[in-house]
C-alpha cells in the first residue's frame, strides 16, 4: 500500500455560484511542490458531485495531484474511480471518510478518515490493519462495533464526539458555537451506551 507523501495539502474546494467546482485552479495555486489531494464531501460542498471523469481529467494537468477523500457512500463511484484512475495513475490514493473500511477497502481504499479514532483508536487501527492485509472476515467484529459506534453520534454530531471522548478521560473541550454542548443528562445516557458496545472496555484511558 503507497502512503502519502510528506506535506499533503487538502482541503475541501467551495463551488462556484453556478454549481461548478474549480480544482484546476485550486491544485496550481497549491504548487508548493508538495502532494495534494482534493476531497468529496457533497454535504459541505453544495451537493455538488466529484465525478470519475472529473478526476481523471486532473492526471494531466494537475502532476501534484496525489489522490481523493470520499465520503459519499456511492459505492459505484468508488469502485468506478478506483479502476479507472489506477489503470491511468497506478499510485492513486484513494482515502474513505467514514469507518466503513471493509467495503471500502475491498474496492481498493488506502486509507481512511476515522472522527472515532479520537474515542476508539485501537479498533479503528486494528480494523485499518486487516483490511490492509485483506483479512475481512477477521475485521468483521471491530467494523460491527464501528458502526453502532457511528449509528450512536447520528444523532449528537460533534457535541456527542466532545461528550465522548471527555468520558474516555481525553477532553478536547466543547464545540464552537453555534454548535452545542451535550448537556449532563444526555452525556450519561451516551456514556451509558458507549460502555455496553463490547470493544469499549479495551480502549485506552486518558492520553496513553
Amino acid at each position: 500500500m503507497t502512503a502519502f507523501k510528506f506535506g499533503i495539502v487538502h482541503a475541501s474546494p467551495t463551488p462556484f455560484s453556478n454549481g461548478s467546482l474549480d480544482f484546476d485552479s485550486y491544485g496550481k495555486l497549491l504548487d508548493f511542490h508538495l502532494d495534494n489531494g482534493a476531497e468529496g464531501l457533497p454535504s459541505e460542498m453544495g451537493d455538488v458531485e466529484v465525478t470519475t471523469k472529473a478526476v481523471l481529467g486532473l492526471f494531466d494537468r494537475l502532476p501534484n495531484f496525489a489522490g481523493l477523500i470520499d465520503a459519499s457512500l456511492d459505492w459505484q463511484f468508488m469502485i468506478e474511480l478506483v479502476s479507472l484512475a489506477r489503470s491511468a495513475k497506478p499510485d492513486f490514493q484513494f482515502i474513505f471518510g467514514t469507518e466503513y473500511m471493509i467495503s471500502a477497502g475491498a474496492i481498493g481504499a488506502t486509507g481512511l478518515l476515522s472522527s472515532l479514532s479520537n474515542i476508539s483508536p485501537r479498533i479503528v487501527r486494528e480494523l485499518y490493519d486487516l483490511c490492509h492485509d485483506e483479512k475481512y472476515e477477521d475485521a468483521r467484529s471491530r467494523q460491527l462495533d464501528l458502526a453502532v459506534m457511528c449509528r450512536l453520534f447520528r444523532g449528537t454530531g460533534v457535541s456527542g464526539l466532545k461528550a465522548a471522548t471527555r468520558f474516555m478521560g481525553r477532553d478536547c473541550g466543547v464545540p464552537r458555537p453555534p454548535l452545542p454542548t451535550l448537556d449532563d443528562a444526555n452525556s450519561r445516557a451516551l456514556a451509558e451506551k458507549l460502555s455496553a458496545i463490547r470493544s469499549i472496555g479495551a480502549e485506552p484511558q486518558g492520553w496513553r
